[in-house]
């Protein structure tokens, strides 16, 4: 009898062991880790790497205006789950771009143009590939006399004929709410008389472009709303024009102000003011290698120039004591350069000025 109850015991111990998977012993990687995060949890309270100026590893003028080397779907599989994705109309196309500068989707001479469509075909077919993900997708309106056209043709053209795909609501989720889905911030204006809290996105309008120099100048902005008065907040780090030791104390300082898990933290550690986007974020990503992330303890959304999957990994990472879940199996994709007439000569162009620090 002794025995049997024995056997009985070691098989149920045998049993749960194999259903409780502690994240350290599970499969994680950048393109399933949000799967294994508690569901229950508001997407504010998840530490998340995110990718400023996303759309731009290819670009002209990439001297002054390159802010990453991976396109959209390659960041997404390193762990990127925040995309600042800027925009402008241009005749019938709705174009991702930095500034005054088309983005490509190659590069050498004569190459297209990179489009709303393509970003967001990027993130559908990720998402399609693991479920269990999210994607906080920051529409920014580049050109502000676009007034309301550019969120309405986005609507018309992107939103509208795969709504199953987006997280529309003015309101915080949870994260079971929201797998497999785009989770839209729109940093542009709606038309009021089609749109209102049910169907254009978390209202962040009010977000903060801080031209300070101040190490902790960080700023809280209510997100509005149409029909209750009061959402939740964004807390934002967005002191573009520090830089060098400046700034990684900027960053120091935003992480250990006390981050409040219902609040949309926003750190942003790009720089570009004398040096360019590519010399700030040497120092920047290295200071971030380096920093002593501690698990369990709130950082939010943590937006970088260059991202890496390295970067990647030591963020997403700290949510270790949320992870109460296996995570699911993660396709293995292979990404290769995106070339058009002389695109290979190029980068190899390219490759030289970075090595020997012209920019």
């Amino acid at each position: 009898m002794k025995k049997t109850l024995a056997f009985i015991l070691t098989f149920i111990i045998l049993a749960l062991s194999a259903v409780c998977v502690s994240a350290a012993d599970a499969d994680i990687n950048g393109a399933n880790w949000m799967s294994s995060v508690n569901g229950s949890l508001p997407v504010t309270a998840i530490n998340m790497p995110g990718s400023h100026d996303c759309a731009t590893q290819y670009i002209y003028a990439s001297l002054f205006a390159r802010t990453q080397s991976l396109s959209v779907l390659q960041q997404l599989y390193n762990g990127v789950r925040y995309l600042d994705v800027r925009l402008k109309v241009s005749g019938e196309s709705i174009l991702a771009v930095h500034s005054f500068l088309n983005c490509k989707k190659s590069i050498g001479l004569f190459p297209e143009n990179l489009t709303a469509k393509d970003i967001v075909s990027d993130c559908r077919s990720f998402l399609e590939k693991n479920p269990g993900e999210t994607i906080l997708f920051l529409l920014k309106q580049e050109d502000t006399k676009e007034d309301t056209e550019l969120f309405s043709k986005f609507y018309d053209e992107l939103i509208a004929p795969c709504p199953g795909l987006w997280y529309l609501e003015n309101r915080i989720p949870n994260l079971d709410e929201v797998r497999g889905k785009i989770v839209l911030l729109r940093v542009a204006d709606a038309d009021s008389a089609r749109f209102d809290d049910s169907n254009s996105g978390l209202n962040f309008e009010k977000y903060p472009y801080i031209e300070s120099t101040d190490t902790d100048d960080f700023h809280y902005y209510p997100i509005r709303s149409n029909r209750i008065a009061f959402v939740g907040y964004m807390y934002v780090q967005d002191s573009y024009m520090i830089e060098g030791a400046k700034k990684t104390e900027t960053i120091a300082n935003f992480f250990d102000s006390g981050l409040l898990q219902s609040d949309f933290n926003i750190c942003c550690t790009n720089a570009h003011n004398k040096k360019s986007p590519y010399a700030n974020a040497k120092e920047i990503n290295a200071f971030l290698s380096s920093y002593e992330f501690k698990e369990g303890k709130t950082y939010g959304i943590v937006v970088m120039d260059f991202v890496t999957k390295e970067l990647c990994e030591r963020i997403y990472m700290t949510n270790s004591p949320v992870m109460t879940n296996s995570p699911n199996a993660a396709e293995i994709t292979e990404f290769k350069g995106s070339y058009s007439f002389l695109g290979e000569l190029f980068e190899i162009i390219r490759d030289f000025l970075l090595r020997i620090a012209v920019y």
